[in-house]
């Protein structure tokens, strides 16, 4: 069995250098069409804040997507303006965090998971 986040966190880009399929992390992603086919979502539908950029970065190795970082490309945004904007309490802060930690990890090992199972059947190459 392949552990997807390591291998992920082993393909980090250089911030200065363009790079094809890395985990992408950030505030802005920009998308192609070509992954909207046969697709309704952008981020995997169970998840909130958390994992969704391990996910997309799953999905795109196991659909032969291309992920692409072009260090040239600048967002600036506010740290866990989402969060903060809603959570004053930093204890309520904490827990919103790993609740929805612990769950968005969880739909990523199901359909981890799923996956195998299938590719097991045969049904996914």
């Amino acid at each position: 069995r392949r552990d997807t986040r390591q291998a992920a966190a082993l393909k980090r880009p250089d911030p200065d250098q363009m790079a094809e399929n890395v985990l992408l992390h950030g505030s802005a992603l920009i998308f192609s069409t070509d992954y909207f086919t046969g697709k309704h979502y952008i981020f995997y539908p169970e998840t909130f804040l958390y994992a969704e950029e391990d996910i997309l970065y799953y999905i795109c190795q196991r659909d032969k997507l291309i992920m692409r970082y072009l260090p040239e490309l600048r967002i600036y945004h506010k740290e866990d303006a989402s969060t903060d904007a809603f959570l004053n309490a930093r204890q309520d802060k904490q827990l919103f965090m790993l609740e929805h930690q612990l769950k968005s990890f969880a739909v990523f090992r199901s359909l981890v998971l799923t996956d195998e199972q299938e590719r097991d059947k045969g049904l996914m190459l």
